[in-house]
C-alpha cells in the first residue's frame, strides 16, 4: 500500500514501510504484484516460498508476483 503523507510503500503482509528503490537489510526490496496488485518486501516472499522461488520468478519470469499468485502460477 502507498502511503501518500510518507511518501512510502507499506508491505501488505508484514507491514513494514519504506521508499519503494530503497533497500533494507532485513525485508530487501519493496515489490508490487502484477497480477494483484498486493506490495510485498522480499522477505515476506522468502518466508513464504523460499529463496529459490524468488530466484526463479526472476529468472524464468517476466512478472513480479506476491508468494499467492506465484504458488497460483507454479504449482509443485
Amino acid at each position: 500500500m502507498y502511503n501518500m503523507n510518507a511518501k512510502t510503500y507499506e508491505c501488505d503482509i508484514c507491514g513494514f514501510e519504506m521508499e519503494y528503490d530503497d533497500y533494507d537489510e532485513v525485508h530487501g526490496e519493496m515489490w508490487e504484484c502484477e497480477e494483484c496488485g498486493k506490495t510485498f518486501c522480499t522477505k515476506c516472499f522468502v518466508d513464504a516460498l523460499g529463496l529459490p522461488s524468488l530466484e526463479r520468478m526472476f529468472k524464468k519470469s517476466d512478472r513480479v508476483l506476491c508468494a499467492d499468485c506465484f504458488t497460483k502460477e507454479n504449482p509443485e
